[in-house]
């Protein structure tokens, strides 16, 4: 209907939707997004704003543009480059903070790094939901539907643990079951 394509101009319209920063023929301009909009799981805004302040988004942080840009949080670790920065694919290392996540159920071993704050938030960012395994008591190795290795580098689902594949750098998920391979 047109209703969010209204140019934002901060002395005509009421505090009642947000501003919506968009590009137009390589141009910043702002425009008004009613709040119908706001956290509505569809990114209506070229950053994604109205879902800034959502629990389903995830932050990729700062664009070339000088702004935060905002994905839909399912998008993230998917094997497609959402973030005009990558930040959604970055791979996981050693040494760089950040949770391990898988990038897919069918592809464990190439992982994702998921920014802290997204860990034990409540919600499933990783395959498996790994990512909030051993929120409540962060010495255990094996939860109630997940195992993190000895050398604290990845979390696995309990299924995996045992299955004749290696899973963990220490080999633990393996070595400490009855038949080990």
């Amino acid at each position: 209907d047109g209703s969010d394509e209204i140019v934002f101009n901060s002395t005509l319209h009421q505090t009642t939707g947000i501003s919506c920063g968009k590009l137009a023929g390589g141009a910043p301009k702002q425009c008004y997004l009613p709040n119908r909009y706001v956290c509505n799981h569809e990114l209506d805004c070229f950053f994604g704003e109205d879902e800034s302040n959502c629990s389903h988004t995830f932050d990729c942080g700062l664009t070339s543009f000088g702004r935060n840009q905002y994905k839909i949080r399912i998008q993230f670790c998917d094997k497609v480059k959402n973030c005009l920065n990558n930040a959604d694919e970055i791979p996981y290392s050693i040494g760089i903070p950040g949770f391990q996540c898988s990038v897919t159920k069918t592809h464990l071993t190439n992982y994702c790094m998921l920014p802290e704050q997204y860990v034990c938030d409540g919600t499933n960012d990783c395959d498996y939901g790994t990512d909030e395994c051993f929120c409540t008591n962060s010495n255990d190795y094996v939860g109630a539907s997940c195992f993190r290795c000895l050398n604290r580098q990845l979390v696995i689902p309990n299924t995996l643990r045992c299955d004749g594949s290696f899973h963990c750098n220490d080999l633990s998920d393996e070595c400490l079951c009855s038949n080990p391979p």
